[in-house]
């Protein structure tokens, strides 16, 4: 389900500002999975974890490389000449090559190779374990965000049914005080209150679901209302 919420700001002269709630609200329900599917593929801290094991994994690759022999080969070409003056040093120079092959055996290098690679596998098994837990703190954070967002879809309403109710009780008891059916005012000042604080409550439980909605959206880098991935282009800031 899609939701749309309309408000409205009427502004007189010499007026204060008063804010209209919206009168009607649709809602929809984010899925844990989606929402987990796409902040590991769109945000950076899912794709670091990728990033940091192929790193460790490198490492172990190297050490265990370094541990076999090495070959080296190098090819050099240059030009020669001698003389007793200086203006005949690059007359008829003579040419100079060079190859050289050079190959590096390791006998015995009291187990180095073998600690290297002993550490680089450790380190491995650190990383892993540590992305393990930071990915799991990054997956329940989310899922933590996604219940908020859901779960304040009744809050919402439940804010709003209880403005609408407060707001028929104050304009009853104000109608009846003003024809004189209420004669006490304090119950015309409680109803004002309630009336207050239903308000308060439905506009603190808007800002909080549109808090939650944004936040998941940053979590994520989605839009889940209009179902797109969320594109920054730098150029449209200039444009701007």
């Amino acid at each position: 389900m899609l939701f749309t919420f309309k408000s409205y700001l009427r502004i007189q002269a010499d007026s204060p500002i008063v804010l209209i709630p919206p009168s009607s609200a649709e809602f929809f329900t984010v899925e844990v999975n989606e929402a987990l599917a796409q902040a590991q593929s769109n945000t950076s801290a899912g794709l670091a974890f990728d990033r940091r094991l192929l790193e460790a994994e490198s490492q172990i690759s190297m050490a265990r490389s370094g541990s076999r022999f090495d070959a080296e080969l190098y090819a050099t070409f240059g030009l020669t000449q001698t003389a007793n003056k200086f203006d005949e040093v690059y007359k008829n120079p003579l040419d100079e090559e060079r190859v050289t092959l050079g190959i590096v055996i390791p006998i015995l290098d009291w187990g180095q190779a073998k600690g290297r690679i002993k550490m680089a596998e450790s380190n491995f098994d650190l990383v892993q374990e540590s992305i393990g837990q930071e990915r799991l703190d990054f997956e329940q954070s989310i899922f933590l965000k996604v219940m908020q967002f859901n779960m304040q879809q009744n809050q919402l309403m439940i804010a709003a049914k209880a403005d609408t109710v407060a707001q028929k009780r104050f304009d009853v008891t104000q109608k009846r005080y003003m024809i004189g059916k209420v004669n006490d005012v304090l119950e015309l000042n409680n109803a004002q209150i309630d009336n207050d604080n239903a308000k308060k409550g439905y506009y603190n439980a808007l800002k909080t679901y549109w808090t939650n909605y944004y936040d998941l959206r940053r979590l994520t880098l989605f839009d889940f209302r209009d179902n797109r991935k969320l594109n920054f282009i730098p150029e449209d800031l200039l444009n701007n």
